[in-house]
């Protein structure tokens, strides 16, 4: 897209905490994008581990800021902290042990330069579990309107995925509480944006294993349940949709099977098995060539 200055900057908000483990493979995908005018901003939640030294260690030399918490205050608090420090004209809020592809932030930039009418576009993304063999390509639907009339069942723009016009994103007051802010974000964008989700993955979101109890998957699931209401009166969708959440209820204790059917039903989503080819970059980009 031509040099840094014919490119609109992009922040890159990263909030850490003890992610000494996993921040490496983050950090390398997003210094070797296609695009080359970002700005990484990483916000340590005061990690009791040498986070911070590793970040400086690989990032030395780029363009970056370090910022820290003096306490612990959570990732809403981290993610609007480096918002407010940023100054790009795009914001992608990004987890510290997850990966985006390398041509993630060309593409979304693109997308949102030649469609001004749009607040925020995400994209599809590999899904990487531990209790799963392979990953999976997950494909969230595209256009503003199948978003909009999918967004009573769940957020249907990846939290990871999304860039975000600052814009839009501060229009809407950024993140406002600490459980699914993403999807609530969204929501306050789409009441004056466009929404979109590109169909190439652009990113791979992983889970670690232990890092969800069932405690915080049940109030995450009551609360997905409220941001749907939120959702239903935000876009005057049909009061059916609240049924869908019972499903994800249901979901939390279910086996593998019954998940995917559950998944099948009640979310708009895409999935599809990932081919040899796609195993190999995945791993590529985690590290986990040897693994």
């Amino acid at each position: 897209m031509g040099d840094d200055q014919d490119q609109p900057l992009v922040s890159v908000i990263v909030p850490m905490y003890n992610e000494r483990e996993f921040i490496e493979p983050t950090i390398e995908s997003l210094l070797s994008q296609t695009y080359s005018n970002i700005e990484l901003i990483f916000v340590d939640d005061n990690s009791e581990d040498d986070t911070t030294d590793e970040v400086k260690s690989i990032v030395d030399g780029n363009r970056h800021a370090i910022l820290k918490n003096k306490t612990n205050m959570g990732t809403t608090f981290s993610r609007n902290r480096g918002a407010m420090h940023a100054e790009g004209k795009y914001l992608v809020f990004h987890d510290a042990d997850d990966v985006s592809t390398p041509n993630r932030i060309e593409k979304q930039v693109q997308f949102l330069e030649a469609n001004p009418e749009t607040g925020v576009v995400g994209g599809a993304f590999y899904y990487v579990h531990p209790d799963q063999k392979e990953p999976e390509l997950r494909v969230r639907p595209s256009s503003d309107q199948d978003i909009r009339e999918g967004m009573g069942r769940g957020s249907m723009i990846n939290a990871g995925t999304a860039m975000y016009r600052r814009e839009a994103a501060f229009e809407a007051g950024l993140f406002q509480s600490e459980n699914v802010e993403g999807y609530e974000l969204i929501i306050e964008i789409g009441r004056n944006w466009k929404l979109a989700n590109l169909p190439d993955p652009v990113y791979i979101y992983r889970i670690n294993s232990g890092s969800r109890s069932q405690r915080k998957e049940l109030l995450k699931k009551s609360i997905l349940a409220y941001r749907s209401w939120q959702a239903i009166k935000a876009f005057g969708l049909p009061y059916r949709n609240l049924l869908f959440q019972l499903g994800w209820f249901i979901y939390m204790n279910a086996p593998e099977r019954v998940q995917r059917f559950i998944r099948t039903v009640f979310s708009p989503t895409e999935q599809r098995a990932v081919s040899d080819e796609e195993v190999k970059r995945i791993k590529s980009l985690l590290n986990t060539d040897n693994e």
